[in-house]
């Protein structure tokens, strides 16, 4: 059965998958597809990744799976997803509600196949974790820097007077 990238993606969200996607560290979609790829090659589960899903370097992602921008999109524009926060809280936040389609896709799936997409699922979530995780520590790295060159260019405007 051939499906499209934007129904993986919203199996994999109904499989339990990160309910907001930063718009800042796109990465951990990307990764999970890739390692989705090569563990379906081994189990033989070829037939739950998008079809025609290939990779291509990208400079913000290593390495992109083509098509999954497209894909964000059109759940975007199903209502799947919605836009919220701003700046470096934007965000691709998930409708529960309006899973229901993909949910009964995941239903319809073998139960060992229906595994093998939670495990992808999870693995996304562990991925946009350490994404999360290290946007925090940049930001709070960050504010600490400016704090600190504020005090010394006060302290040197001190001295000078």
């Amino acid at each position: 059965m051939s499906r499209s990238t934007a129904e993986v993606i919203g199996i994999l969200l109904a499989a339990g998958a990160p309910r907001r996607l930063m718009l800042r560290a796109p990465w951990p979609i990307h990764q999970a597809l890739k390692e989705m790829a090569e563990q379906a090659a081994t189990c033989g589960m070829d037939h739950l990744l998008p079809d025609g899903l290939v990779f291509a370097p990208d400079p913000d992602v290593g390495l992109a799976a083509v098509g999954v921008g497209v894909g964000l999109h059109e759940l975007a524009i199903n209502g799947v997803l919605c836009f919220a926060g701003e700046t470096w809280e934007a965000r691709l936040q998930v409708r529960p509600e309006a899973l229901r389609p993909y949910l009964k896709l995941l239903m319809k799936l073998d139960p060992m196949e229906a595994a093998f997409m939670h495990q992808v699922a999870e693995t996304w979530i562990a991925r946009s974790r350490i994404a999360e995780k290290n946007w925090v520590s940049v930001r709070e790295s960050l504010a600490r820097i400016r704090k600190s060159a504020t005090q010394r260019r006060q302290a040197a405007v001190g001295a000078t007077r």
